[in-house]
């Protein structure tokens, strides 16, 4: 799959077109195109809720359905610019996003908590890569962030970039509580050097014992609920009917086994 029919990237110049002009378009592929590419702009929330607005209009004619990447790292994004991008994720715009990149903005607790939010109601079941570094995110945005995946976000994540913010030792203590009972399933790597506090709860909470019991527990659980349950007319069936004639058949043969050796 291109990149043109995949993914918001920066890596190549894209018309800048109005919200209005985007609601005209009707092919999926030229949507698509029609919003990249919107990284290493230095665009400030202004700029950036008329992009969710431009990205609002091609999800209402089905163009980011395949949407892979979706690319707003190194601009000037606060609060109000995330907190629209997350009401649109919310929505369902990108449900085969991958990866989401954040990093390099000026993103604080408030808007981590919308993204947090979304990623709650559901947003980015199949995103597997999130890159929030290099922002101002503090510990009410991770404790945020780990209400949610206590609720079940990011089921398909694998790695989280929080690096170089300013998360404490209380904020780490939070992610780490929810990792160590299971939440993020997918996740094996979180990013948090450059942080004020010490990441090595959130570390020894991904490779401890209690995370791996409660993976297990949720793995048997699921497959639990996918065995095939007979139901009561079938087990009166096999019971009054052709299960006892197999039953007493092997029965008579291991009596006249016994019989004979007697």
């Amino acid at each position: 799959m291109g990149c043109a029919h995949s993914c918001i990237d920066p890596a190549r110049p894209a018309p800048r077109l109005t919200a209005k002009q985007l609601a005209k378009k009707k092919k999926e592929v030229k949507l698509i195109a029609a919003v990249e590419p919107y990284a290493l702009l230095k665009w400030d929330d202004v700029q950036m809720l008329f992009l969710s607005g431009a990205l609002r209009a091609a999800h209402t004619g089905g163009g980011l359905r395949k949407v892979e990447t979706l690319s707003l790292y190194d601009n000037k994004m606060g609060d109000r610019g995330i907190a629209a991008l997350a009401a649109l994720l919310e929505e369902g715009a990108v449900p085969k996003l991958e990866r989401l990149y954040l990093h390099s903005n000026q993103i604080s607790e408030a808007g981590v908590a919308a993204l947090a939010s979304a990623l709650r109601g559901g947003a980015l079941p199949s995103c597997t890569t999130i890159y929030l570094h290099s922002n101002q995110i503090s510990d009410a945005g991770v404790a945020a962030l780990a209400s949610a995946l206590r609720g079940g976000a990011m089921p398909s994540c694998k790695e989280l970039h929080l690096f170089n913010n300013q998360i404490s030792d209380a904020g780490f203590g939070a992610l780490a509580t929810a990792l160590r009972g299971g939440e993020m399933p997918s996740c094996t790597f979180v990013g948090l050097h450059g942080n004020p506090g010490s990441d090595a709860p959130v570390q020894e909470a991904l490779a401890s014992p209690e995370r791996a019991a409660a993976l297990r527990g949720r793995r048997d659980a699921l497959v639990h609920t996918r065995r095939p349950s007979w139901q009561p007319g079938q087990r009166r069936s096999l019971a009054g009917g052709a299960g006892v004639a197999r039953a007493r058949a092997s029965w008579n043969k291991v009596r006249d086994f016994t019989v004979k050796s007697g």
